[in-house]
């Protein structure tokens, strides 16, 4: 995949990390998972969680996830929507 404008790649043991503002990181999401427009307004990135995708050697999706107890994710992906709903 292209580096996308506004991205910081580096490598690690595990393989590339990306570093990005929430929305390009929203954009690279939606591109990767074929997210409609619609679908991808409601979907809460947790600020400051690391996102992990496991890929085959052809690019294809095996799973995806968020690093750290899984709560305390949930609980920042929540803070986040309610920002949201706070400038509507």
């Amino acid at each position: 995949m292209a580096k996308a404008p506004g991205t910081r790649k580096t490598a690690s043991r595990a393989g590339p990390i990306c570093r990005t503002h929430c929305n390009t990181l929203r954009g690279l999401i939606k591109y990767a998972e074929r997210i409609s427009d619609k679908d991808i307004a409601d979907l809460n990135i947790p600020t400051a969680k690391p996102l992990v995708y496991e890929l085959e050697d052809d690019m294809k999706l095996i799973r995806r996830y968020y690093l750290g107890d899984q709560d305390a994710v949930e609980k920042a992906a929540e803070a986040v929507a309610e920002q949201s709903k706070a400038k509507t």
